[in-house]
């Protein structure tokens, strides 16, 4: 969050004197940085749910079973079914703030590749 004004962006900004949208309403930096977060921390739950998905009271056996890509991970299709909602509602959500509505609802902004 404290560095990603000098690695994503051209010019830097404060983070606590910047505003979040300019007097037109548009998203600043310091909104396309939040929704990069915001991005970030979603893909990183949705990686942390992969290994959170083993729990195993044996000892013994757990040590022989750390491979979270083992074949159990295609006996669940639950576990799919809430990976792939979790994951297409987070695009959509950042998808959304490229329009006005979308960005004043859910506070995103557009992320391009530039």
């Amino acid at each position: 969050m404290y560095f990603g004004a000098f690695m994503f962006f051209d010019e830097s900004f404060n983070l606590v004197t910047e505003p979040i949208r300019d007097t037109d309403g548009n998203p600043t930096n310091r909104l396309v940085l939040d929704t990069i977060c915001f991005y970030t921390f979603t893909l990183m739950n949705l990686f942390n749910q992969f290994n959170c998905r083993l729990i195993d009271v044996d000892k013994e056996k757990s040590k022989k079973n750390i491979n979270i890509f083992n074949n159990s991970l295609f006996r669940t299709p639950m576990f799919w079914v809430i990976i792939l909602i979790e994951y297409f509602l987070t695009i959509e959500m950042v998808q959304a703030g490229g329009s006005e509505l979308g960005s004043a609802l859910l506070g995103t902004a557009p992320i391009n590749q530039t």
